[in-house]
């Protein structure tokens, strides 16, 4: 539930399968990790499933474009993930080569978003818990950390998509997986070499990830959510 990291939540789903197996019980699948959280909420939730029907378990299986639901084989390993577990582009790059305009727009706008949590943080407790400002904190340090190794000159596509899961899973909460859905959603509208890609490509790139937005959140024009703001800047 937000303040727990993957490392906690490994252990905990490898000793629930444990207590599980003590008691005589056959466990198939385990799915752990974050899907929708609340920023430093403390704790976790356990769901388990009975299955009346072992064929039942295709059901399960069945392929899916959700990154944040992967059934695992009881019979593979739980592994402990690092913290901030990122597979980056073969062709490093640097700030100083190909592509340094973008990405120094890019490390710009998180340094400025790296300072901002007090301020965040205010703004959200006018209308929330007042945590906001800690997620803008994380997933700015986490982008940062990685920024010089992605290559948005010749693997745009890659290096947006790698930004979207980088932020989901440092900012956390509720608003850390839609912003980091917008970032993936756009990205699959771009051509991969940064060159390539004209303003159209970047206006359909942004509508894309409103959709997506709203697509997750079920919030409408109107709503007052942060879709009031990104789809008139969309239009």
């Amino acid at each position: 539930m937000g303040s727990c990291t993957d490392l906690e939540m490994s252990i905990l789903a490898k000793e629930v399968v444990t207590q599980f197996r003590t008691k005589g019980m056959n466990i198939e699948r385990v799915v752990e990790g974050k899907i929708l959280s609340s920023l430093e909420m403390h704790g976790f939730s356990l769901t388990v499933l009975t299955l009346d029907d072992p064929d039942d378990i295709v059901h399960i299986d069945y392929p899916t474009d959700c990154r944040h639901f992967k059934a695992t084989p009881i019979e593979e390993s739980i592994s402990i993930p690092n913290e901030f577990e990122v597979s980056l582009p073969k062709n490093v790059i640097t700030l100083d080569q190909t592509g340094n305009k973008f990405k120094s727009v890019i490390f710009q706008l998180f340094s400025e978003l790296q300072g901002k949590e007090e301020y965040y943080n205010k703004l959200d407790a006018l209308s929330g818990d007042g945590d906001m400002g800690i997620g803008v904190k994380k997933s700015a340090d986490s982008v940062l950390l990685v920024l010089d190794c992605l290559d948005f000159s010749e693997s745009l596509v890659d290096s947006m998509t790698q930004l979207g899961q980088i932020v989901a899973k440092a900012f956390g909460g509720t608003s850390g997986p839609l912003y980091g859905s917008f970032l993936i959603s756009a990205a699959g509208c771009l051509n991969n070499r940064l060159s390539e890609n004209d303003l159209s490509n970047w206006q359909n790139a942004f509508t894309t990830g409103v959709e997506m937005i709203q697509r997750l959140g079920r919030a409408q024009v109107g709503d007052r959510t942060m879709v009031d703001v990104l789809h008139h800047a969309a239009e």
